[in-house]
């Protein structure tokens, strides 16, 4: 990462799409695995990180597996500054 910049995961919720950004309810409690997604039934994803150390800005790209495969699947990448 530029400037040896240093990025942690530190938590990430699972929300139904029922509301806006502030209003929509948890299916599951904060960085509790969410198992019983139904087909074709939309899902929000929210994602905590920690500046540790470092200058400079980072790419983030979020990766998913279908059905826990191993091979992880690109979803999307916004450069952020």
């Amino acid at each position: 990462m530029p400037g040896g910049t240093f990025y942690l995961q530190t938590a990430y919720q699972i929300y139904n799409d029922d509301g806006g950004a502030n209003a929509a309810t948890p299916k599951v409690a904060e960085s509790t695995p969410y198992t019983t997604q139904v087909k074709n039934q939309n899902v929000r994803i929210r994602i905590q990180t920690k500046y540790q150390t470092g200058t400079g800005s980072v790419n983030f790209t979020l990766y998913y597996s279908r059905d826990g495969g191993a091979m992880p699947l690109f979803l999307q990448a916004e450069a952020l500054t």
